[in-house]
This record gives structure tokens, C-alpha cells and sequence, in this order.
């Protein structure tokens, strides 16, 4: 969720795109998902959404409204905004991270890895096995712009039940 964006390895690249083993284009792409990240300066891109159990969640939103009152944020994020409840709880959401783009300066940010450091000092990751995924939608939407984040829905793409067919 954050260690492996400092990997020395990446140090070469702007970008990284993750794939899941068992994940599968399923025929020709119609735009390069790196030009269209660069091109429109988008932080993030994934392809699909899904709800955490809420077992997997114990403690992580109180974890990360922590987090926001430490570093002054007061107002909820516009990004953040999309995954709340009325009652402003978020609603476990999170980005299917078997299909993901990212722009590695955003993700070895102090924003985003300060973040992380706080979450782990939690021990959250440990105790209640927090994931990757909801991780990655808190720590975009708090650090990020709606008009930063991208939806792929134009590449067919399959991993496991869930798959993409674009019309045309």
C-alpha cells in the first residue's frame, strides 16, 4: 500500500501499471491508458469498484478521519465526497487494484506515503488485515481531484467474475 512505491527499482519510471495474475486483455486496445494518464494529468486509473467487508475494515475509517484532523483537513475532499455515506461515514469502497495505473511521484509523495506511515503505525495491517485496495481509494481521494482519477472503460479486460466488453 506504500513501501512499494519507494522501491528502488521504479526509480527509472513515472508510471506503473498492475496487473493481477489472473488477470487478461481480452482483445485490441482502442487508446494507450499512459498517454491518456499523461496527457490529462491523472494521478490514478483503475477499472472497477467494489465494497470492502466490513470485518476487513475495523478501525480504518476512524484510523483515516484521525489522520485528516492531525494534518488540518477540515473539509472532506472533493474525491473523498463520492465515497460517503449521508452520515458521512465512508462506505467501504474500494478500487479493484487487479487493473491500476499510477503515477509513482504522486504515490511516493508526502502526502500519500505520510498517509500510509500513519495507518501503519496503527498496526491496522496486522491486526485487521487491511487491504490494498480501500488503502489505495482512501489515500487517492484524500490526496487527489476528481479530475485527477480515471476510470478505464474502454479496455476489454476480464479478472476472474468481473469483466469489461466496450461497445464497438
Amino acid at each position: 500500500s506504500g513501501t512499494m512505491f519507494n522501491y528502488p527499482l521504479l526509480d527509472q519510471y513515472e508510471w506503473f501499471w498492475r496487473m493481477d495474475s489472473d488477470s487478461f486483455i481480452l482483445g485490441d486496445m482502442t487508446e494507450d491508458p499512459f498517454r491518456t494518464m499523461s496527457d490529462n494529468q491523472y494521478i490514478y486509473g483503475y477499472m472497477g469498484l467494489g465494497r470492502e467487508d466490513e470485518y476487513l475494515t475495523t478501525g480504518l475509517w476512524d484510523a483515516t478521519t484521525q489522520y485528516m484532523t492531525d494534518r488540518g483537513i477540515r473539509e472532506t475532499p472533493n474525491q473523498m465526497a463520492l465515497y460517503l455515506e449521508e452520515d458521512g461515514t465512508w462506505d467501504r469502497s474500494y478500487f479493484y487494484t487487479n487493473f491500476e495505473i499510477g503515477y509513482i511521484p504522486f504515490f511516493r509523495s508526502e502526502a500519500y506515503q505520510s498517509y500510509f506511515e500513519h495507518l501503519d503505525k496503527q498496526g491496522g495491517f496486522y491486526y485487521y488485515r487491511w487491504g490494498d485496495a480501500p488503502i489505495r481509494l482512501l489515500g487517492v481521494s484524500i490526496n487527489s481531484e476528481v479530475d485527477k482519477v480515471k476510470r478505464f472503460d474502454t479496455i476489454p479486460y476480464s479478472h476472474k467474475v468481473y469483466v469489461v466488453l466496450p461497445e464497438g
